[in-house]
């Protein structure tokens, strides 16, 4: 739904028990190169979608995926999923073993935010984006009941608008893919290889100019 891929996060982070519940998140369908990523990610966990996982547990010592022999039947432990993304990094990605400790769970979510203040946007759209308090992801009229209640089965692509009210969705929504148009922009005139991974991120248009 505008274009952007509709899922909840297992339990939101907080000291607050009430708190504590699941949330909704939006992934654009168009990463910083092309939907391939996407497509491949949605195509090959078919089956865990219906669980509403996205990544399942392997019999690794550590999480790391070039250990496992095979995956098992549940969700992947959070403690384990740092050391699988960065492996994914290193071997899907190509980033370089010496530079992926970097990178961890919440880092991609830091980089569309570093994005966001580059271009000069408003606090309150950086905010949209980090999901912090205030924002509309934490709104309670967006919070999808039925996953709270463990009753969830749709597949992550289903129509948002089922669990949220469709103007503040399109909002977040239109929000996150504006940003990554203008990433994508960059990269077509700099070239991928010149775009900065972790900083200096001047080089992106400010939003007047896109």
């Amino acid at each position: 739904m505008h274009g952007c891929i509709f899922g909840c996060t297992d339990r939101e982070k907080s000291n607050q028990p009430h708190k504590m519940v699941a949330r909704p998140f939006w992934l654009a369908h168009v990463g910083l190169i092309s939907a391939e990523w996407n497509q491949l990610a949605l195509s090959t966990t078919s089956e865990t979608q219906l669980a509403g996982v996205l990544f399942r547990e392997n019999d690794s010592p550590d999480g790391d995926v070039s250990k496992a022999t095979k995956l098992l039947r549940r969700p992947m432990h959070p403690m384990r999923m740092g050391v699988c993304i960065r492996r994914i990094l290193v071997q899907v990605c190509g980033v370089p073993p010496g530079e992926v400790g970097k990178f961890g769970v919440s880092s991609f979510r830091k980089f569309l935010i570093e994005i966001c203040k580059a271009r000069g946007l408003p606090a309150f759209r950086v905010n949209e984006v980090g999901r912090w308090s205030g924002s509309l992801a934490k709104d309670d009229n967006l919070m999808p009941i039925e996953r709270v209640q463990g009753t969830f089965q749709e597949r992550s692509v289903a129509m948002t608008d089922r669990y949220c009210h469709v103007g503040a969705v399109k909002s977040v929504c239109n929000h996150i893919t504006e940003q990554l148009a203008a990433v994508r922009h960059s990269i077509a005139r700099v070239g991928i290889e010149n775009f900065p991974v972790t900083g200096g991120f001047d080089l992106v248009e400010r939003e007047s100019a896109v």
